[in-house]
């Protein structure tokens, strides 16, 4: 399931957001070579501290470069898994590209 994503963030932020975070980076990592992964799981897998990795799995959600097998009305006392949406996590990244290296009209001619 996907969160809804913060009014007011658009995909460059999210970006800059995600990119600067070294434990949302080892998050995503993880996820991708293990897939769906519960709590404890990304705790050992990555090292991050489980009294802060709700926080950054928080924040991956609302960006929605992770989503759940439960969606929120469903998860109190249940144990919920994490996956990566690398298409989302690769759109984030081409955002961040985009911003960085814009087309120009020097790109179209021939060097």
């Amino acid at each position: 399931m996907t969160e809804q994503p913060s009014a007011g963030v658009d995909d460059l932020e999210w970006a800059r957001r995600l990119y600067r975070s070294e434990p949302k980076q080892r998050i995503l990592r993880h996820l991708s070579v293990h897939g769906w992964s519960a709590r404890i799981q990304i705790v050992e897998g990555t090292g991050i501290a489980d009294s802060v990795l709700g926080d950054h799995l928080g924040e991956l959600l609302r960006m929605r470069a992770i989503v759940t097998d439960l969606p929120p009305e469903q998860r109190r006392g249940r144990s919920v898994r994490y996956a990566v949406d690398r298409e989302r996590v690769i759109s984030l990244g081409a955002a961040l590209l985009d911003h960085t290296l814009p087309e120009s009209a020097s790109d179209d001619k021939a060097h």
